[in-house]
């Protein structure tokens, strides 16, 4: 064949490849719609079967070569309300990658999307999306086995969130009248907008906040940078601040701000290795938690700049991570190690800084008894803790103040200088106003270190807090062992407090439990006992005289009238050793007796622990202790008191535990 016939034949095999192709394109074109319509009820299937839920569509198909629509889509969780609903959804996808059958939106218009969340515990329509199902590679019989398949599915979930997010800023959007709405039996919320546009130069909206009746604004922008895996979002209030719904009712958190900016850039996204960088900053930032504070927090400015990385052996936040607030630097580093224990590492540091930086940066509303104190010097700060989380009692804790040139120029709102003088303390019981207490030659009730019997004061020290004398106001060990309680109990049961702890506490916060109260108490002992502003043994009297000592019972010359009769320098071993049990909960004294009168049999052991302490302390002789009968002879009007008590409580009403005075860890050695 020649050369010519041989370019023919090729040419007739090229027109006829060409053709096939051509009619397949066509084919696929004109039933295109039905191929949707297969995929679509196939793929709802097998998500419907999965999680409960049905999937419906009136219409889904083509427009066009290139643009993929569906008309009014409804998912519904069996027997439950709607989760999400929406009236029309188009994409246009890219005609290049879709001949290739993949998808690779561009541009995305949504008419009406609406999320509808039922919290309520029976109703609920959502939280199936929050459990997660067993690996079939892991022991579904073993704790460990659960453990790994719900670490497995955290870290899938939050790796398919942030791929989802950075592959979806690639497309262009046009959303109208898309809302977020939450409610239960008590409580209904929203956020909507009626338009969301975003481009390649960024996206712009108008957020409407609705809360149980009360409505806010939100102004939100942002980037998005395709070729560094990032997002920005800035977001501000529009006429005033209104908290962000749902928080409140469901963490308990009472959130605002004025603006708010938030950056996220993946470093390494795959599915064993998540690393982000996150940038963020607040301004006139108010929190409200009755865990954190029974006043509103409130921040002028702050900032975080943190690297987080998630994998299969850790989640972390990287020590080259750091965070501002009001002017104040520091650098954070958190680690958990899920496996084979689970291993909790917090530490924070700062840099040297201006001593006054501190007290300025305090937040408004809050640390009142320092408001507006001036002081001169340096200091700077480092905690390291670490715990495992299986094993509380493993609790390691390590902070380190350093400080240069410090002292107080100007106290400020409070005068701490004063407790060296006479002066008159309020009484309080759960914020009820009960009487005021005058610290000086004027109150008979009033004594001084030297009228109070030494076996009171020692046994007070030696079961409150052995180290008083020589210590700082800071009890390391009683602050682990307050740590590993409220790990234990799931709560903030214990604050690890010394007897200045106790004094500042009782003198000027609350009884309330919460971190910033703690925070606040902290300051003021660090202040109190740093600069030697009040004497040990002034101290010791102060709070002899305005402790309670059972109910409406305050200082210890009430409490020696009322059990003995007797005048506080006149007690026993015995009777001061008692004194000092009480103090822990004044209320419950009426309950370490038996019916009869007599000390219930703990009690014996606690006796004689904290005398043996007294012994090796040198604060009573062996013939002292020798002495102890571990039995109270009660006054007359004490005695009512048990018999009135006692008669209407059931045996049963409470337990040794509940009354017995403290481990005896938490007694100095």
């Amino acid at each position: 064949m020649n050369r010519v016939g041989l370019r023919v034949k090729k040419f007739g095999y090229f027109r006829i490849t060409f053709i096939s192709i051509l009619l397949l394109f066509i084919i696929s074109f004109a039933i295109r719609n039905s191929i949707v319509q297969i995929v679509f009820e196939r793929e709802c299937s097998e998500i419907g079967d999965k999680y409960g839920i049905a999937i419906n569509a009136d219409k889904v198909g083509f427009t066009g070569l290139r643009t993929l629509y569906v008309e009014n889509l409804f998912i519904i969780p069996k027997l439950k309300d709607t989760l999400f609903c929406m009236k029309k959804a188009e994409v246009k996808l890219s005609l290049t990658e879709l001949i290739f059958f993949k998808v690779n939106p561009l541009e995305v218009w949504l008419v009406s999307p609406k999320f509808n969340l039922n919290g309520s515990k029976k109703d609920s329509n959502f939280r199936f999306l929050l459990s997660h199902r067993n690996d079939s590679i892991s022991d579904k019989n073993s704790d460990y086995g659960d453990k790994v398949v719900g670490q497995v599915s955290n870290r899938h979930a939050l790796y398919r969130l942030i791929k989802a997010m950075f592959g979806l800023t690639t497309a262009k959007y046009h959303i109208n009248d898309l809302t977020f709405s939450y409610t239960d039996s008590t409580y209904s919320a929203s956020i909507s907008t009626k338009k969301f546009e975003s481009s390649k130069k960024g996206f712009e909206s108008r957020l409407e906040l609705f809360e149980n009746g009360k409505t806010g604004y939100l102004h939100i922008t942002g980037i998005n940078d395709k070729k560094h895996s990032s997002i920005l979002v800035n977001i501000s209030s529009i006429g005033g601040k209104k908290p962000i719904p749902i928080l409140d009712h469901k963490l308990g958190i009472n959130l605002s701000f004025d603006t708010l900016s938030i950056k996220v850039e993946a470093k390494e996204l795959r599915y064993n290795d998540i690393q982000l960088n996150i940038i963020s900053s607040v301004s006139s930032l108010e929190v409200y938690s009755p865990r954190l504070s029974d006043q509103t927090v409130k921040l002028y400015r702050g900032g975080l700049n943190f690297d987080v990385s998630v994998n299969q052996d850790y989640y972390q936040v990287d020590s080259t991570s750091t965070f501002n607030i009001d002017g104040i630097n520091a650098k954070l580093f958190i680690e958990y190690i899920p496996k084979p224990e689970r291993i909790l590492v917090f530490k924070i540091s700062t840099d040297k800084f201006q001593a006054q930086q501190l007290f300025d940066a305090l937040p408004e509303g809050l640390f009142t008894n320092l408001r507006g104190i001036k002081a001169n010097g340096e200091m700077a700060y480092k905690l390291d803790l670490k715990v495992n989380l299986e094993n509380p009692d493993s609790v390691y804790l390590k902070p380190k103040l350093v400080t240069k040139d410090f002292y107080i120029l100007n106290y400020g709102a409070r005068n701490f200088a004063a407790l060296n003088d006479t002066f008159s303390h309020d009484v309080y019981d759960d914020g009820q106003y009960v009487r005021t207490i005058f610290l000086g030659s004027g109150n008979k009730n009033y004594k001084t270190i030297s009228q109070i019997s030494p076996l009171i004061v020692d046994a007070i020290i030696t079961s409150e807090d052995g180290g008083f004398l020589s210590s700082n106001g800071f009890d390391i060990d009683a602050l682990k062992y307050a740590i590993t309680e409220n790990l234990k109990q799931k709560r903030f049961a214990r604050g690890g407090s010394t007897i200045t702890m106790q004094l500042i506490k009782n003198l000027y916060l609350n009884k309330n439990k919460n971190l910033f109260r703690k925070a606040e108490e902290f300051m003021i002992v660090w202040l109190i006992e740093g600069q030697r502003i009040v004497s040990k043994e002034r101290m010791l009297e102060i709070y002899l005289n305005i402790i309670e000592w059972g109910p409406n019972i305050y200082g210890v010359n009430e409490a020696c009238r009322y059990y003995f009769d007797k005048d506080p320098k006149d007690v026993t071993l015995d009777e001061a050793i008692y004194l000092a049990s009480i103090i822990p909960r004044p209320k419950k004294v009426k309950w370490l007796f038996e019916k009869d009168g007599n000390l219930k049999p703990f009690m014996e052991h606690d006796f004689n622990f904290v005398a043996t302490k007294m012994v090796e302390r040198g604060m009573i002789s062996q013939d002292q202790f020798n002495t102890l009968t571990y039995k109270v002879n009660l006054s007359k009007q004490a005695k009512v008191m048990l018999n009135d008590t006692i008669s209407s409580l059931p045996l049963d009403s409470f337990s040794i535990d509940e009354v017995q005075l403290r481990d005896t860890t938490l007694l100095l050695h």
